[in-house]
């Protein structure tokens, strides 16, 4: 068990295929011993950590790996916070540009990682794809993606997040493989 802070409030905890097994952990969540599995794993990672746990609410997302291991992503809720919010009325709701992150990749592997991780929690966001022949780079372009948000976290594993204003620099100087849907597209890769 491999566990990484982010930050006073979250958490990683990776485990391997041996180790998921030891803990029964599999990918049908809703099943009752599957959320038992997952109660002793944040008991043993509550153990190793000096991340603390007292009675708060969490949220946690586990992603599983095509290895057999998986990763989970745990986080404190705050006391008072809403889990969702009011919807607004659509014409109080202004349209803005959605923001737009660049990302590099070093390697296809990561990239096919990235797209898998991405498919994995249902990304539908506008995505591209770009290459750069000199360095040998990849570039991927994600509207809606914050690092800052938990459940885009793995990204710092496998890319270098760029400044916003790298964008268009990126979609002027580099290849263009795939302009649109670049994310659904890897899908079957």
């Amino acid at each position: 068990m491999e566990i990484i802070k982010i930050g006073s409030d979250a958490m990683k905890i990776s485990l391997n295929r041996n180790e998921a097994n030891g803990y029964g952990l599999n990918q049908d969540l809703s099943s009752k011993e599957t959320r038992n599995s997952f109660v002793k794993v944040l008991v043993d990672a509550k153990r190793e950590s000096l991340f603390k746990i007292n009675g708060e609410k969490i949220s946690a997302e586990i992603f599983f790996g095509k290895n057999g291991g998986c990763e989970i992503f745990v986080s404190k809720v705050e006391v008072g916070a809403e889990m969702y919010k009011e919807k607004i009325p659509q014409e109080t709701v202004k349209k803005q540009r959605p923001i737009s992150s660049v990302f590099m990749l070093e390697s296809l592997d990561d990239l096919l990682s990235v797209a898998y991780r991405l498919n994995e929690i249902k990304y539908k966001a506008q995505s591209s794809l770009y290459y750069d022949e000199s360095s040998r780079n990849f570039y991927i372009i994600l509207d809606d993606v914050s690092i800052k948000d938990l459940k885009y976290a793995f990204l710092t594993e496998y890319s270098q997040g760029l400044r916003q204003s790298q964008c268009a620099y990126v979609k002027e100087h580099y290849k263009c493989i795939c302009k649109k849907d670049a994310i659904s597209n890897l899908r079957g890769c």
